[in-house]
């Protein structure tokens, strides 16, 4: 268990912005028990903020090998494959993220993973995908903002307007900071010829962007 509390005071010194701290406990942890899975994982994210993409990926390569069903580690690796424009295998990752987290039965932050393989779909254009998967991130977790606003944009996409309001709309009661949502409703009124609501929102997410920048 001595290599747990480092693991566990590291997660803190994370949740605090004390990576050079959380990194001595991460390596001591590994030194201690290199077989345990989840200092590799937490090492691997400070990487990624770090911008250090190829220790990242070694890390979160470690830790899905030594526990295969890891959700967080598939998903992190699952996001920097993204970063990277590796689409596809960022996709598999995200995909097995959901397996696996359904194979434990957990449900933290699992929106999140739907919402980001979402977020893929769209950027292939594979719309109905996207659409499914965001059904599922609100299902999750029916306050999660982002995932009503992407899931609205996927409605705009495929001319679904009336959805993609209803989405929109729900993001920004959700969010009222989301600059995103107000402009994608904006861009919506404007392809659709509301042109002084376009302007209503266009205005207020310029607002927004300024006050929480």
């Amino acid at each position: 268990d001595y290599y747990q509390a480092y693991n566990s005071r590291a997660v803190m010194y994370i949740r605090k912005g004390l990576y050079d701290l959380a990194m001595a406990d991460l390596f001591k942890a590994i030194e201690i028990n290199p077989e345990y899975p989840f200092p590799y994982c937490h090492r691997g994210a400070i990487y990624y903020h770090q911008k250090k993409y190829d220790l990242a990926m070694e890390d979160f390569t470690e830790a899905i090998d030594q526990k295969i069903n890891y959700s967080r580690a598939y998903y992190l690796r699952g996001v920097l494959y993204s970063k990277m424009g590796q689409i596809d295998l960022a996709i598999e990752d995200f995909q097995k993220a959901i397996k696996a987290n359904k194979y434990w039965g957990a449900n933290n932050n699992i929106a999140e993973v739907y919402n980001g393989l979402a977020t893929l779909y769209i950027s292939q254009k594979q719309y109905d995908k996207a659409i499914y998967n965001l059904y599922a991130a609100t299902d999750k977790n029916p306050r999660y903002s982002q995932a009503y606003n992407n899931r609205g944009l996927a409605f705009f996409y495929t001319q679904s307007y009336s959805r993609a309001i209803d989405d929109f709309d729900k993001a920004i009661e959700l969010d009222p900071k989301s600059y995103r949502s107000y402009y994608n409703r904006g861009a919506l009124y404007c392809a659709t010829g509301k042109y002084s609501l376009a302007i209503v929102d266009l205005t207020k997410a310029i607002q927004v962007k300024k006050d929480y920048t």
